[in-house]
């Protein structure tokens, strides 16, 4: 067989951030590992390391870097699961494939209960258990890169999250339901403490409508653009403590809900009362603030500012002193809102604002501002504290977007994820465990609904005598470390779980499930398929073999390899013309044709010469094989021998011409008596007669005329059937019929196009009779009309005329040679004619109006063309 490209169709990809993928093979046979590397390395990304020992294997392993191990069981100095056991004391997540030719059930649990990865036998067709190995390590790498993303990516929600000193909560649907370690401690409350408590109830009485009310509105969707403020709460032992607080809008699930982000400020607040009593205190603070101090005037000029102005806006305090204030707001509207703020409040406490710092760049800054009041009670200046909040802006920013990818991921993961706590019995066996977080998947895979926080053995009581490898698999992965993974029916809801369980620290254990019974019952259905396949291949009676694109043989049944005299094992695999020689060139032409147009050839007649030396006639269908995207890989070629229907056809044919050539002779001569009957009658016309005489002859010549009459009628009829029925166009049918008249009275008018019917082919008589009669017979005929009707299931063509029309007694038998105005023969002729491919007609019109003929095409035998 050709070599498939692989590269070129994509079924070999790269692993993410893998230039190159080494892959280290192991096998007491060296011709098998030489084809083994010859057959991974098709891929053009696989690098393949042989060696017959796993001694020499743990070596290698601790001079390169390996991204998969595929290793025989069976090996002179230690076997495969020795080996992996040793790979594992020091790599437990590189890919691990136990091949071998072995197939006991406890070597494939003792495989995977030591962590391997997959397990292969030995025994079918080479290079499509390469292809598959290939597949599978492209796989695994990929799972071992996705678990440690998504592993590194918690890890990196959980340490910033817990790291920060900012109180971080969200609330949605009036209820808390994330908070952490900072609002822990700064509210006293537990995490579970919060969650049954409403959002607003933990802030002062002061502010709780103000609180409420906001979050309801942005809820809602109202548009709140982000504040700081401060603002007290109550605590759990019920201290009174100021925070700095910003809310923020975010979407869970499609759900709107609030981000609040808090710093306990009182020590700030004190640290201010105490800064007004105590001018020293107060200006070593000033020097040494990391918030910026500024008073201004009553105009906005600066008077003094603290030296920290140089480390967040770059300024020194003597570059800024004597300047306006103004001139440092880049947004008009943000300095707008913090003047109107302060002569409306008095007062304006962290409000997040932007300035430009001495090269023109904005700052995200907290600014704090109070008017001063002189002696006599008038205004005389501002002063107040800049914060600067560039870092938990981006800190903020940074927990968002992790906040979201993780939600994302959890929510939205086809996958069904479970995080658990392992509850051990006295002698330190898991004996239950508690789900503390699941996604939507996991519920709805399972059938499990409200877990969070509950036993599986409340969930599912008794599960540990129905399921106890359940317990024996985790066991082994919290004593190893190992991860675990199983396949299990679950009959109650009729499904297949597969089941990967890791344990990310002590005590805990996280499972990710897939729903695999689609897989389960498309195997059982495979099975079915393949022993139908084999029963239907065996015992069709046609020839059925396909091949690939490089013309050998895949597949051929008994049927067609009898033909060939040899066995479907002595025909598959080789090419065409070794078993055909003579005929390659013709056979060649057709399978190119076929690859390269992607066409079938159906109904091909061909002569075989079969081994006994007998030759044949058949009828062969080829058709092009193509994969998923399409790409040609193979032509199915199915032949039924057709040399008995052949000969019959050719003995019919033969027949008909012998009788019809008999029916030529005879009717030639009937025509030569004919001839001359009708010179005698002449002659007769001549002579003096009598009147009854006269009569008589007048009578014998229009007998005679209906004799003649009946002699042509059988020189059409004989011919109906004689050929096969063909596709025509109708409207070239009718033009051409129209063009063999000539008149110059009556006008025809043809509203038909691109249309095919099926019929035989005296088709073009039926609508010469139709005319013809119109004409000799329509006496007051000015106009005939030739039109269609469509519909989805048949065809309808009518001629129509608008002379004297055929009167209502006689329409019963224009179509039975029971002519009318000898009509008859004409239009029994048209109807013999149509009805060999299930055409019918029928006459429709009205006496004094004129005749309308319908001819109705059923569905299948007419179609539409360009």
């Amino acid at each position: 067989m050709k070599d498939y490209d692989f590269a070129k169709h994509n079924l070999y990809r790269r692993p993410f951030g893998v230039v190159m993928i080494r892959i280290l093979y192991v096998d007491d046979s060296r011709e098998i590992l030489d084809i083994g590397k010859t057959l991974l390395e098709i891929n053009p990304n696989f690098r393949v390391d042989t060696t017959i020992s796993g001694t020499d294997a743990l070596a290698l392993l601790k001079q390169k870097t390996y991204h998969a191990i595929i290793s025989d069981y069976f090996m002179p100095d230690k076997d495969g699961i020795t080996f992996l056991k040793q790979v594992r004391e020091y790599n437990k997540t590189i890919p691990f494939i136990i091949f071998t030719g072995r197939g006991d059930e406890s070597i494939v649990i003792e495989a995977l209960n030591n962590g391997a990865d997959f397990y292969l036998k030995k025994g079918q067709e080479v290079r499509t258990l390469f292809t598959e190995i290939s597949q599978i390590i492209q796989i695994l790498i990929s799972k071992t890169e996705s678990k440690e993303k998504l592993t590194s990516s918690e890890e990196k929600f959980r340490i910033l999250s817990e790291s920060t000193h900012a109180a971080i909560l969200i609330y949605q649907d009036d209820r808390w339901i994330y908070a952490n370690p900072a609002a822990e401690k700064i509210t006293e409350y537990s995490v579970d403490e919060l969650k049954l408590m409403k959002y607003w109830e933990i802030f002062h009485p002061d502010y709780q409508n103000q609180i409420r009310e906001t979050g309801k509105a942005r809820q809602l969707g109202d548009e709140i653009a982000p504040k700081s403020t401060e603002i007290k709460i109550i605590t759990k032992s019920g201290k009174e403590h100021w925070i700095d607080y910003v809310a923020n809008t975010i979407s869970i699930e499609d759900k709107i809900g609030g981000l609040i982000t808090g710093i306990d400020v009182s020590e700030r607040k004190e640290s201010e009362f105490n800064l007004a009593q105590s001018e020293e205190k107060y200006r070593s603070i000033f020097e040494n603030l990391i918030d910026i101090y500024y008073y201004t005037d009553i105009n906005g000029t600066i008077r003094n500012i603290s030296p920290s102005c140089k480390k967040i806006l770059g300024f020194f305090p003597d570059e800024l002193i004597g300047r306006s204030s103004l001139e440092l707001y880049p947004n008009n509207k943000q300095r707008d809102d913090f003047i109107n703020s302060l002569w409306a409040d008095k007062i304006v406490k962290n409000l997040e604002i932007e300035l430009l710092n001495s090269l023109g760049s904005p700052v995200p800054v907290s600014i704090s501002g109070h008017i001063i009041y002189g002696s006599t009670g008038l205004p005389i200046g501002v002063e107040g504290t800049i914060r600067d909040i560039s870092d938990r802006k981006q800190i903020e920013d940074a927990l968002t977007k992790s906040k979201r990818e993780y939600h994302s991921l959890f929510e939205h993961m086809l996958d069904g994820y479970a995080y658990c706590q392992i509850i051990y019995d006295e002698k330190g066996y898991p004996k239950d465990w508690r789900y503390l977080d699941v996604n939507d998947s996991f519920e709805r895979l399972t059938g499990l609904t409200n877990t969070t926080g509950k036993l599986v053995s409340e969930i599912l009581p008794g599960i540990n005598e129905q399921m106890p490898e359940l317990f024996e698999i985790l066991n082994k992965v919290c004593a190893s470390g190992n991860p675990g993974i199983f396949e299990v029916e679950f009959k109650k809801y009729h499904i297949w779980l597969h089941f990967s369980i890791y344990q990310p620290e002590p005590d805990y254990f996280i499972t990710i499930l897939e729903n695999i019974t689609k897989r389960k019952q498309d195997e059982t259905t495979l099975q079915h398929l393949v022993a139908q396949y084999k029963t239907i291949l065996v015992n069709v009676p046609s020839m059925i073999w396909y091949k690939d694109t490089d013309h050998a043989f895949i597949k051929i049944n008994p049927t067609a390899a009898k033909v060939f005299g040899k066995t479907p094992a002595e025909i598959e695999g080789k090419r065409f013309e070794e078993i055909f020689p003579d005929k390659k060139d013709i056979y060649r032409a057709d399978d190119i044709e076929i690859i390269q147009t992607g066409k079938p050839k159906l109904g091909l007649k061909e002569q075989l010469i079969t081994a006994q030396g007998e030759h044949i006639w058949v009828q062969s269908d080829k058709v092009p094989l193509k994969d998923e995207s399409g790409i040609i890989f193979g032509i199915l070629v199915v032949s039924t021998d057709i040399t008995e229907r052949i000969k019959t056809k050719e003995a019919i044919i033969l027949a008909n011409k012998k009788l019809n050539l008999l029916a030529n002779i005879t009717r030639h001569d009937i025509v030569n008596q004919l001839q001359g009957l009708f010179l005698a009658l002449d002659l007769l016309k001549t002579e003096d007669l009598s009147v009854t005489t006269q009569e008589n002859i007048t009578r014998i010549n229009f007998f005679t005329k209906n004799i003649e009459r009946q002699i042509a009628f059988t020189r059409d009829y004989q011919d109906i059937g004689l050929k096969s029925p063909i596709w025509q166009d109708l409207q070239a049918i009718i033009q051409t019929v129209i063009s063999s008249f000539e008149w110059s009275y009556i006008s025809i008018e043809v509203d038909i196009d691109n249309i095919e019917i099926f019929a035989d082919p005296l088709l073009e008589k039926v609508f010469h009779n139709l005319i013809e009669n119109s004409i000799k017979y329509g006496e007051k005929i000015t106009q005939i009309h030739i039109y269609d009707t469509k519909g989805p299931e048949e065809y309808c063509i009518i001629c129509s005329d608008d002379g004297i029309g055929i009167p209502a007694k006689y329409k019963k038998g224009i179509f039975k040679r029971e002519y009318y105005r000898h009509t008859g023969f004409g239009l029994n002729l048209s109807k013999e004619i149509l009805e060999i491919t299930g055409i019918t007609i029928k006459e429709t019109g009205e006496e004094g109006i004129g005749a309308r003929f319908e001819i109705t095409v059923p569905k299948g035998n007419f179609r539409y063309v360009n």
